[in-house]
């Protein structure tokens, strides 16, 4: 199979395409990079500079880069590109290529903290999660972070309720 990563600059880039690799697929990757900043670009047959997730062009870019190393798969490594494609995945289904990343319903729920959290509560052992509105709920310190946030990116330590505002 031939595989298109993206965002190959990220951490777990190298890895996935040499683990890729040795099940004997072909790798091709993208990033918004030139390839020559890319910690183990040898990794890849070949590199296409892609645009930034969030700009119109990114969907119609992915498509063509697909098309041009007849990619049979798209595995998005990062959050951000699973946001962008994840609305598109019929488009790539009918090109015969496979957009390895949730329906995008599912995803905009899982990248939703709140709104996970609810849905969940009573199947599985959630963490309990808050906005702003449920201040009389809240004790501190605690842990915050962006309602859409990924990893650790806008996470804050909160000692006391007047910490609040600037989230």
């Amino acid at each position: 199979m031939n595989i298109l990563l993206t965002a190959i600059g990220s951490a777990s880039a190298v890895s996935a395409a040499r683990a890729i690799s040795k099940k004997g697929n072909t790798v091709y990757g993208t990033d918004i990079y030139p390839s020559e900043w890319i910690y183990g670009v040898e990794a890849f047959a070949k590199v296409y500079r892609a645009p930034l997730a969030s700009s119109a062009e990114y969907v119609e870019s992915m498509l063509h880069f697909a098309k041009d190393c007849n990619a049979d798969m798209i595995i998005p490594l990062t959050d951000p590109e699973c946001d962008a494609l994840a609305k598109y995945k019929e488009l790539f289904k009918n090109q015969n290529i496979i957009l390895a990343c949730l329906d995008g319903e599912l995803n905009a729920l899982c990248r939703n903290k709140l709104l996970i959290q609810h849905r969940l509560k009573n199947i599985v052992n959630t963490i309990d999660t808050y906005t702003i509105r449920d201040v009389d709920k809240l004790t501190f310190p605690m842990i915050a972070k962006p309602i859409y946030g990924r990893s650790s990116e806008g996470l804050k330590v909160l000692h006391c309720v007047e910490e609040l505002e600037p989230i």
